[in-house]
This record gives structure tokens, C-alpha cells and sequence, in this order.
């Protein structure tokens, strides 16, 4: 089941609080009923994880202890368990019956320049689901243009072991260490567009058959050689 990422509690939570503490009631700020200002979506989940509901709640309602403050339409947050704080925004907070937060879908973060390492995306994944693993498995660059649906565990199972997957092509495979960069995975699929800009589908398997880091990283190279990237992605999970 894909689980969108950033998270729990994160602040990305995202992804962090990103990672605060994911607990937390959604509340709202002296919000008025009249506040031209868009409202923010909230995915019920049961235990297993099945959507039961969603509703929209006001712009300026807060999850997970504050970590996510509903912006016109938008989430906010802080992913923490980075190691250096990271912004992003997120289409959706999913949480369970008790408005506990879960995981959060559509999410984009601004990573550092292009350095947010692969040992950070281990750590989310700790974090949220309380799984740890010491290294990363495999990395894969792809092209979905052939593709509409996401990336589901049995595709992305299929493609690390080497098979097909209908309107998928892997570009590149790199075996990443915990301090390689996700700009830098990006960059293994080849040039940029001719614009400066580069954008590329990457997957990163976290932790064995069981959770995948699937996202498109957008990254320009500045002038003085770093990147500025953005990446819109998931956490995927068995």
C-alpha cells in the first residue's frame, strides 16, 4: 500500500516532525467561519490503513502537536528527524480515528540544495514505522512518461529484481551509501532538459521488500556548483 510520505508526525513531520511528535488532535485558530482563505484536506485511515473518510477541515487548523498548519489549501510543515530542518508543504494529512497523524500525501520539500542524504530518508522510515536498517538497498532513476498510476510494492519489487514493469524504463542503478545525496542519484539518469533544470524519477529501497522512497527530484545547478532541488514523493510500503 502507498503510503505518502512525509509523515507521522512529522512535521514531514515529512517527512518529520518531520517529525515531531506525531500525536496530536487537529485544532483551529480563532479561524471565521467567513475566512476567504482555503481549508485543508484530512484522510480518515482505519487500522489497517483502509481510507473510511476525508473531510476539509479551516485554514489555520494544526496536527500532529503543530507540526502541520493547514495554509490556504496547503499543509506546512518541519521534517526534523533530518538533521537539518526541512520546509515542505503536503496535499493531505492522513490520520486514524483518534486524529492521530499518519502519513501525508502529495508532499513537497525543499532539500537543503540537492543534500538531503539517503541515511535521513532511513531515519524517516525508523521514525514512522519503526523499522530500522543500517544501509540502504539498491537506487533506481526512471522514466514513467509511459506510466499514469503510481508505483505500487509489487512494481517497485519487480523492478529491483530486475524485471518489467508496463510503461516503466530504469535509466540507471546505483548501490547508494548513507551519505550519498538524492540530487545526486538524480543526476545518474543522465543531462537536463537544456533548460538547467533536471528532473527525475528516483526509488531508493529503505528497508529490504518492505518500504521504497519513490519521488521526482526537480534540481538546477547554481552558480556556484551546488543544486537547488525540490523533491515531490512518497514513502512506499509492503
Amino acid at each position: 500500500m502507498a503510503q505518502r510520505m512525509l509523515s507521522r508526525a512529522l512535521a514531514v513531520g515529512v517527512i518529520a516532525s518531520a517529525i515531531l511528535s506525531a500525536a496530536g488532535s487537529a485544532y483551529a485558530q480563532d479561524d471565521k467561519p467567513s475566512d476567504p482563505k482555503k481549508g485543508c484536506v484530512i484522510e480518515y485511515v482505519d487500522d489497517n490503513g483502509k481510507t473510511i473518510g476525508k473531510k476539509t477541515v479551516p485554514h489555520g487548523t494544526k496536527l500532529g502537536g503543530g507540526v502541520f498548519t493547514c495554509n490556504n489549501g496547503e499543509w506546512e510543515f518541519f521534517w526534523i528527524p533530518f538533521e537539518t530542518v526541512v520546509s515542505g508543504t503536503a496535499d493531505t494529512v492522513v490520520v486514524d480515528v483518534k486524529e492521530q497523524v499518519k502519513d501525508v500525501l502529495g508532499v513537497q520539500v525543499d532539500t537543503r540544495e540537492g543534500q538531503l542524504q539517503v541515511r535521513e530518508m532511513l531515519s524517516a522510515v525508523e521514525y514512522l514505522y519503526g523499522e530500522r536498517a543500517d544501509e540502504p538497498g539498491g537506487a533506481l532513476v526512471l522514466d514513467t512518461a509511459g506510466r499514469e498510476d503510481d508505483l505500487t510494492a509489487d512494481d517497485l519489487t519487480a523492478l529491483f529484481d530486475g524485471g518489467e514493469v508496463t510503461g516503466v524504463r530504469v535509466l540507471a542503478a546505483a548501490k547508494p551509501g548513507l551519505e550519498t545525496t538524492l540530487g545526486e542519484l538524480g543526476e545518474l539518469g543522465g543531462g537536463d532538459d537544456g533548460t538547467g533544470v533536471m528532473a527525475r524519477k528516483v526509488a531508493i529501497q529503505l528497508y529490504g521488500s518492505r518500504y521504497w522512497f519513490v519521488g521526482t527530484i526537480n534540481c538546477k545547478k547554481l552558480p556556484n556548483g551546488n543544486q537547488s532541488c525540490v523533491i515531490d514523493g512518497s514513502i512506499v510500503k509492503r
